[in-house]
């Protein structure tokens, strides 16, 4: 079973792409399939369903409290595998598509006023390696780290790590 605007979404943006694109391709039409598989969890006539979940994400994403398993939900409904774990020096929640993933340092507690720390910097930079090691994937599969802090000012010691964070 398909949702049918989805399907057409694919067949009208049949990616023309060059050779080295092939793999960014393959990663949205993964995507695309993804959130599709979502839809079809919720049900193809329950609009209601999916606004009240997306309500309930957004409402979660701003409570310190359910803001990690929002996350997830929130990875999960945007068609990726999503997860999280609480384990020693583990990161916060992460993403994975197909060849591209995304992990998360939460800064929640930050004010847009405060200084981004050091430690925070490295616990970002440090979380790929530790996806790497807990399940064993490869160099070949791309991890973007990202801080979500609502800080504008990092301290000096942070910046040797930041250029491999996105924040």
């Amino acid at each position: 079973p398909t949702i049918p605007w989805l399907s057409s979404l694919l067949r009208e943006n049949s990616f023309q792409v060059e050779n080295n694109d092939l793999d960014q391709n393959n990663e949205v039409l993964n995507q695309i399939e993804g959130i599709e598989r979502q839809f079809m969890l919720i049900g193809r006539a329950a609009i209601g369903k999916f606004d009240n979940k997306v309500a309930e994400i957004q409402k979660n994403l701003s409570n310190p409290d359910t803001f990690e398993s929002a996350q997830v939900q929130l990875g999960i409904l945007l068609g990726f595998d999503a997860h999280n774990d609480e384990s020693n020096a583990a990161p916060d929640p992460w993403w994975f598509g197909k060849s591209i993933g995304i992990v998360f340092e939460d800064h929640f507690d930050g004010k847009n006023t405060s200084v981004l720390g050091a430690k925070k910097a490295r616990q970002a930079y440090t979380h790929p390696n530790w996806l790497r090691k807990k399940f064993d994937i490869d160099d070949s599969f791309i991890i973007h780290p990202f801080i979500l802090t609502p800080c504008d000012i990092a301290e000096s010691g942070a910046e040797p790590t930041l250029s491999g964070v996105r924040y």
